[in-house]
């Protein structure tokens, strides 16, 4: 009887035979599931990160009402012999000139501006209030608001958003940063947390796994 079981289940008893001897992720107990080290620690590190990221962003002075610069859930995937993990942030041009800064020079493109002022909410009826100054033909001053009968919410927001444009070609961005950025992603996300990351990981499989950016902001 217990020649003809193993008979019936050789090939699930060579197939568990070469898994142990065999320097593959089953063996070495690298796949993705609830009981994976690898995911759970993955996990735990990306929560934790997220939230040094957020509270980096109203550290550095950034509006603590504004999400644009902070980051959305983590995804932990596989992808071939490598375990992804995707932090992203929930407006990425807003992160990476946050991140980066700008210098002045070159007018940066409207149409990003424009999605900017509508994702914070900001209230493009303000512009019916500017005022600008001119000389008339006797050389006096005088003072007008030249958007005031505006009425179409969109024509307001491209007033505004060219305005900001034309500022940072002029001065560049966040003054007080040098215009050279905030580096809130960069004091978090680093070659110290990494390794700390890879630390944690090699602990508790046992061998050394290495860690890296595949993508930076």
């Amino acid at each position: 009887m217990i020649s003809k079981l193993q008979k019936q289940n050789a090939d699930k008893i060579f197939s568990y035979i070469d898994s142990l001897t065999t320097d593959t992720p089953e063996a070495r107990g690298e796949l993705l599931g609830s009981d994976s080290p690898i995911e759970s620690i993955l996990s735990e590190w990306a929560d934790e990160t997220i939230k040094a990221l957020n509270k980096s962003w109203v550290d550095k002075g950034f509006n603590p009402k504004s999400q644009s610069g902070m980051f959305e859930p983590h995804i932990v995937d596989k992808e071939g012999l490598l375990t992804v993990l995707t932090l992203t942030s929930v407006n990425p041009t807003a992160s990476y000139y946050a991140e980066h800064g700008r210098g002045k020079g070159k007018r940066p493109p409207v149409a990003p501006i424009e999605n900017w002022i509508t994702y914070r909410g900001i209230d493009v009826h303000q512009v019916k209030g500017w005022t600008s100054k001119y000389k008339d033909s006797k050389g006096h001053t005088k003072t007008i608001k030249p958007y005031k009968n505006i009425t179409d919410t969109l024509k307001l927001r491209n007033v505004m958003a060219s305005a900001i444009s034309r500022s940072i070609g002029k001065k560049g961005t966040i003054k007080r940063f040098g215009y050279k950025g905030s580096k809130y992603i960069s004091s978090v996300v680093n070659d110290k947390s990494l390794a700390e990351l890879s630390r944690r990981l090699s602990e508790a499989v046992g061998y050394t796994i290495s860690v890296s950016l595949a993508k930076e902001i």
